[in-house]
This record gives structure tokens, C-alpha cells and sequence, in this order.
């Protein structure tokens, strides 16, 4: 089945679904994910027991079950952001302290908001510019299908969201009459080549992507993590925190520890909702490269 095809005649017809009954087909499509085909079983279960060695192997299969529930669920929500109400949207992903953002926008300071792949995070870049007075923008790796590339920055930005490529990032702050508030998901393994800090993450030597921090200093830029927070089944809320608003007053490193620190907390916590399937650890240290830690865990 060819692409457009597979949008015309699946994707979209399922975009006009109630929630109620995507998550029956959810059900479904968690067997086979998960039970009969195993996808990134592998994968998982190791990220899992590297993470968190104190669990047994039942325990590791459990939070594996709940993850691919999750999973699941977040494939088919996506598939609903197609077609989603703005009103509907609105009542699923909420904003608990978006005043936070008035005193930035006021004083004309650009932010930078960081998140991981967490709880629905399509859903929060979809719908993130309804939280904040700022002109925001998402920054998206393009897909190499570019078909569905188009499709998703269709999807994704619907509601007034700007969307960038991940290589144009470093050109949104410091250039615009009007504050800009730039969304960067910070938790996936950096390429070989881009420099990255190096830090203990979920019991694990970790690469954590470096541009955030170089964005920041180098701009100016406000840091505030957005805490997104699963209520139940499609509904979610998010908690903003500014991690600083003076980026050249810390030491190498830290505006980087201390976000790694949020998303493990975050993780920990509820670690179901954390997308385990991405190989996180696929990148090694080499000898050159020095561990950092900057602050007291």
C-alpha cells in the first residue's frame, strides 16, 4: 500500500475515531506489539533492567506490560491529532502555571522549554503555543519519508505552531521583535559527531545533547522544563519550572545536569510513561570524553 493511500484510507479515517474507541483498538494492537511480534522487546526489557537493577525480572516484566500499554496509546492519540478539536485538545493537555511566562515575555527574554519523551509529548508540542504569550516554535528531526514529513508537520502544527528543523535551531533566539519560546526534547542519544556532556542517567554513563545549554548561553535564553504529568487515559497536564533565568551565571555543564536530573525524577517516578524503545545508550564514551558531575545528585 502506498503512502497516500495508507493516509487516505487507514490513517485518516481513523483521525475521526472517538478517543473511547482508539483505545479499544489500542487494546488490540498491544497484543501484537508487544506479545506476538515483540517490537523493540529487546530493546526495552534491556534499557529497563540496566535502569533499574534493583527490580526483578518480574517486576521488569510488569513496568514493560505497562509501557507498551502506554505505547500504544500514544501511537493511536498521535494518529488522532490528524483531526483533534482545538477544544478537544484543550481539555486534554492543560497547562497548570502558564503565568510563569508573563514575566519574560515581558522583559522581552526568549525561553527555552525542555522536556523528554515523555507522557504525550506530540500532544504538547501540538498544543504548546496555547500555553504561553511567546511565538513558539518546535524543533522536529525530519523524517526521511518525505510524505509522512509533511504529514506530521501538517498534524503537528495545526494550531499556529512554527515548526523548525532540528539544524535550524540555533537561528530562532535573539533574532525577533517578538519573545520566542523554542521546545527541545532533550533525552535521545546525540549523533557521534555533535558534542555532548557526559553524565550518570538512569544508572547509566549517558550523552546528553549539548545544544540547549549552548543555546541558552549563547542568547541569553531562559531554561523552564515542562513536567508533563499523565492524569489518566488521554488526558495530561504540564507544571513549568524555570530551571534558570541567568544561563551565564553557572558552570560548564550544570544547565545540563540539572535538566538530565528533572527527566530521570520524572522517569523514576512513573517510568511507564518514558519511551523505552529508542536506543538511549547506543552512543559510548570514548577515553577523550570526560564524565561529568556538576552537581550533587
Amino acid at each position: 500500500m502506498g503512502n497516500k493511500l495508507l493516509y487516505n484510507l487507514v490513517v485518516k479515517p481513523l483521525s475521526w475515531l472517538p478517543m473511547w474507541v482508539l483505545y479499544i483498538y489500542s487494546d488490540i494492537v498491544k497484543f501484537f506489539v508487544y506479545t506476538v511480534f515483540g517490537y523493540r522487546k529487546k530493546v526495552v526489557l534491556t534499557n529497563m533492567r540496566n535502569s533499574f537493577p534493583e527490580k526483578s525480572e518480574k517486576e521488569i516484566g510488569k513496568l514493560a506490560s505497562k509501557f507498551y500499554s502506554h505505547f500504544t496509546d500514544l501511537i493511536l492519540e498521535s494518529v488522532k491529532l490528524f483531526s483533534i478539536s482545538e477544544a478537544n485538545l484543550a481539555k486534554r493537555m492543560v497547562s497548570v502555571n502558564s503565568e510563569v511566562f508573563d514575566k519574560y515575555y515581558k522583559e522581552g527574554k526568549d525561553v527555552i522549554l525542555v522536556s523528554g519523551h515523555y507522557g504525550n509529548w506530540e500532544m504538547w508540542a501540538t498544543y504548546g503555543q496555547h500555553h504561553m504569550p511567546h511565538s513558539t516554535r518546535g524543533v522536529y528531526m525530519p523524517m526521511k519519508n518525505k510524505y509522512w514529513d509533511e504529514k506530521a508537520q501538517a498534524s503537528r502544527s495545526r494550531f499556529g505552531m512554527n515548526l523548525v528543523p532540528r539544524d535550524e535551531a540555533i537561528k530562532q533566539l535573539g533574532v525577533s521583535e517578538v519573545p520566542v519560546s523554542l521546545i527541545l526534547l532533550v533525552d535521545q542519544s546525540p549523533h557521534k559527531d555533535k558534542k555532548c556532556y557526559w553524565t550518570n542517567f538512569l544508572n547509566q554513563e549517558s550523552a546528553i545533547n549539548f545544544g540547549m545549554e549552548r543555546l541558552a548561553t549563547d542568547h541569553n535564553a531562559v531554561i523552564i522544563y515542562g513536567d508533563i504529568q499523565k492524569v489518566k487515559r488521554g488526558y495530561f497536564e504540564v507544571t513549568w519550572s524555570v530551571i534558570s533565568d541567568d544561563a551565564n551565571s553557572h558552570p560548564y555543564g550544570w544547565l545540563t545536569e540539572k535538566v538530565a536530573q528533572k527527566i530521570e525524577e520524572k522517569v523514576r517516578e512513573y517510568p511507564q510513561y518514558w519511551l523505552w524503545t529508542h536506543k538511549r545508550w547506543k552512543r559510548k564514551r570514548r577515553e577523550d570524553e570526560e564524565l561529568f558531575n556538576v552537581i550533587e545528585k
